[in-house]
């Protein structure tokens, strides 16, 4: 028989190693949450690869391989240009002088003296020294981070697509809580990573799509990355992109294009914001994840705010399973309640 002492030094030591290892996955858990939102998306494709593959194993390797040959690989080649005329636009709008100058940069690639090469690059480093190499340092830190991060990310993905129901089955034998509350809470964790995916990302993109190629038609300077800006503000409903078209538009019109401005605003208005305003009520049946639009966007950018560029992910996912926690509470108090906030039921 085991001695009190001895139960409560056993339940210290297990409690030590399981917060030892959440230390060892902390800086990888962003990560491993996004391997396994993907993965559920992409289940039912698997289950039709595994099928004409005969085996699991094959079946998921070919997913994953799609998956980084259609998203993983493109995203790596565009990521130095992206790179470079983001960093030519944050010079050129801290260079400006007012209002006027700043919208004028927004349309104007800054000519030679403004653009990154080798030989600039080099320059610099022999010019600022120990600053230029701690900045080095952490461009290299953080290549290998998101290299390492990328390559778990697609590990973490093939394991869930081969071994996912055995590992949850796993974890529901030895987590200290009712089965009910485990699977509830893996709802509300799966309910969330397809609302932001498919309710939010799938919106943004095809808005971002648009908006980048009418940037490219109209010969506007560094549509890639003004393309991934207006991705970033599509998170507002109805009027976010035009906080990124809209100073464009103004922009040409302040430099001479106002054929160009009104080509942007006519496209901005009526196809823009027509794809958000018709797209995102189509797909919110198939990517509701439990959570109004404002407690979505609280969660997105006092995430963002809390922890960083990763927290725009994890906000809303620590929102979503924080109202399932209250709820199961209510319920086991009070009987079922309606979610909160004006969100259904899961």
């Amino acid at each position: 028989m085991v001695e009190p002492n001895e139960r409560r030094a056993e339940r210290f030591l297990f409690l030590g190693l399981v917060l030892a290892a959440c230390w060892v996955v902390l800086s990888l858990l962003p990560w491993l949450l996004l391997a396994l939102w993907v993965a559920g998306l992409v289940r039912p494709m698997h289950e039709r690869v595994r099928g004409w593959v005969r085996g699991s194993e094959r079946g998921a390797a070919i997913v994953v391989m799609g998956l980084t040959l259609a998203f993983i690989v493109p995203l790596g080649l565009v990521a130095g240009s992206l790179a470079q005329d983001a960093f030519n636009l944050g010079k050129g709008l801290l260079a400006s002088e007012g209002g006027r100058a700043a919208l004028s940069s927004l349309v104007s690639d800054g000519g030679e003296e403004g653009k990154v090469s080798a030989g600039r690059i080099f320059a610099i480093l022999q010019q600022h020294g120990d600053r230029a190499w701690n900045l080095m340092s952490i461009v290299l830190t953080t290549t290998a981070s998101v290299m390492i991060g990328g390559l778990m990310f697609l590990y973490g993905t093939y394991v869930s697509l081969v071994d996912g129901k055995r590992t949850f089955a796993w974890f529901k034998s030895v987590l200290p809580f009712s089965r009910e509350t485990i699977e509830r809470m893996a709802v509300a964790f799966r309910q969330t990573g397809r609302g932001l995916f498919i309710g939010v990302g799938v919106t943004g993109l095809v808005q971002s799509a648009v908006a980048t190629l009418t940037y490219l038609a109209l010969g506007v300077p560094r549509a890639l990355v003004l393309g991934v800006l207006t991705f970033a503000a599509s998170i507002v409903p109805s009027f976010g992109t035009a906080l990124v078209w809209m100073p464009i538009a103004v922009g040409l019109a302040l430099t001479g294009r106002p054929g160009a401005a009104i080509a942007l605003a006519v496209v901005g208005v009526f196809v823009v914001g027509t794809v958000d305003n018709l797209l995102r009520p189509l797909i919110a049946h198939r990517a509701d994840a439990h959570l109004p639009t404002f407690v979505v966007m609280l969660g997105m950018f006092g995430g963002l705010v809390a922890l960083g560029g990763w927290g725009v992910l994890l906000g809303p996912l620590i929102l979503r399973l924080a109202m399932e926690a209250l709820e199961l509470n209510g319920e086991s108090t009070r009987g079922p309640v309606s979610a909160a906030l004006g969100a259904d039921e899961p």
